[in-house]
């Protein structure tokens, strides 16, 4: 399963000064978790945007392989959220997407609890007022609202926003499990650095619309100075890792967990 972009260019009808997405050309691939980062204003919604259909190339050709119906194919989390949600009720909801997509009535109460549980809900949430949930609670239905119908392909868009830290942990397993156990194509695209490097293995860096940076998490963040001169920084663990190679010429690689580097640099030291 992939999607190939290939010379993609959007151009806001309202603007008539740029391209928000500039010559994209580019293939992502389910092995893979994706993150898209790039300052604001970089084109990271608006390619997430165009590949969940709801914006038109200006030219180029989106291609998408998968198996399924192209109508199921996607699960695209908005930054927004107050563009997100159909439904009154936590229920209603879940209930109206699975509805929609013909899901039979005797397996959509077991599915909803499935996947409240599946985003660190639960049941207790079910005849919640949407408008009475906190930010993170809400960025967790989004997520809930998406995964219940189970597509292929999942677009987030900064999905962290208003989660504690022991909720980003979780989500972090959650993210990691969905692309080793169910294969899914995962493309994030956000400013939360930490979490991108904790869970993609590609970064593709946008800066005014085109691609600056793309490669392996470890690469592209290891190239510091290149990502400063577009004002997008690294994640701290790799811009320790670089000062101390600066400092004293140690190379110590990068590593995902702290308690790692902590060990690197001990045994270092020792």
């Amino acid at each position: 399963m992939e999607i190939i972009c290939k010379n993609v260019t959007y151009h806001n009808p309202f603007s008539e000064y740029h391209d928000d997405i500039l010559d994209v050309t580019y293939t992502f691939q389910s092995k893979y978790i994706y993150g898209v980062i790039g300052t604001s204003g970089s084109g990271k919604t608006t390619l997430l945007e165009l590949l969940a259909d709801m914006k038109v190339p200006s030219s180029g050709l989106i291609q998408i392989k998968t198996t399924k119906a192209k109508q199921r194919n996607i699960g695209y989390l908005r930054q927004n959220l107050n563009h997100q949600f159909i439904g009154i009720t936590v229920e209603e909801e879940l209930k109206y997407t699975l509805e929609a997509f013909s899901y039979r009535i005797k397996e959509i109460d077991k599915r909803i609890k499935e996947v409240l549980m599946m985003v660190g809900l639960n049941e207790n949430y079910l005849k919640r007022k949407i408008d009475s949930l906190s930010h993170g609670e809400k960025r967790k239905l989004g997520i809930a609202s998406i995964l219940v119908y189970n597509p292929k392909i999942l677009l987030l868009d900064e999905p962290t926003l208003g989660l504690s830290p022991q909720d980003k942990k979780d989500f972090i397993r959650l993210i990691k499990r969905l692309k080793n156990n169910y294969h899914k194509l995962i493309i994030i695209a956000g400013h939360d650095v930490e979490f991108i490097h904790a869970v993609c293995d590609q970064i593709c860096v946008l800066e005014q619309g085109s691609i600056f940076l793309e490669g392996n998490k470890y690469d592209v963040f290891s190239q510091e100075e290149q990502l400063k001169k577009i004002q997008v920084r690294v994640p701290q663990m790799i811009a320790f890792s670089n000062l101390v190679y600066k400092k004293t010429k140690i190379k110590m690689g990068y590593r995902d967990e702290m308690n790692d580097l902590i060990k690197d640099v001990y045994r270092y030291v020792k």
